[in-house]
């Protein structure tokens, strides 16, 4: 996968792109292919031993440790127990294309965006985190746990979630908004 997530899908990529209608496994999003972006910035990745579509944010939360437009930092890590990986997700995508885009309810969208950050992952939470809500240190850290105490990392790591950069992913929410307008009407 090229840094910028823009990348040539297969002949059978294709096929499950089309079969999913490019709808994200995880948080119900829909994008469009173009000439420029064939993948509509969805991938396809085995995920429970079947091939899976996801969107750019999803299959970056599960695939943490990989470099997104030149940095392994792209996002933050939030403690959130109560919102799920695609919902936060699908906030992300919304209220960081209002900002970027300065939609009708960008200045809404930026406050509620500051909440998010408060909910960065600290030492006081997880003693592996040396900075606030590190990409990379969440990374290291999952490194680190031995394949015997699988069960017991899943319960340290279970109220984890991925916030996305708007600096990291702006190429991705701009192609998002423009093929898909109406997915970012002001909310009612």
């Amino acid at each position: 996968m090229p840094e910028s997530l823009n990348y040539q899908v297969t002949r059978r990529e294709w096929e499950i792109l089309n079969e999913s209608e490019f709808t994200c496994a995880c948080c119900g999003f829909v994008s469009k292919s173009s000439p420029e972006v064939v993948s509509g910035y969805m991938e396809v990745i085995v995920f429970k031993d079947r091939p899976t579509v996801f969107c750019a944010l999803c299959s970056s939360a599960l695939r943490l440790g990989r470099a997104v437009n030149g940095t392994t930092n792209h996002g933050l890590i939030l403690h959130a127990p109560d919102i799920t990986q695609g919902q936060l997700s699908n906030a992300a995508r919304i209220l960081n294309t209002a900002i970027i885009e300065e939609l009708p309810y960008q200045h809404e969208a930026n406050a509620v965006q500051t909440k998010f950050q408060r909910m960065q992952a600290t030492k006081k939470d997880y003693l592996f985190m040396v900075d606030e809500g590190s990409t990379q240190q969440t990374v290291n850290a999952l490194k680190s746990v031995r394949r015997n105490f699988e069960a017991e990392a899943s319960k340290i790591f279970e109220h984890l979630r991925y916030f996305p950069s708007r600096a990291t992913y702006r190429h991705v929410f701009q192609y998002w908004y423009r093929t898909n307008p109406d997915y970012f009407a002001k909310p009612v």
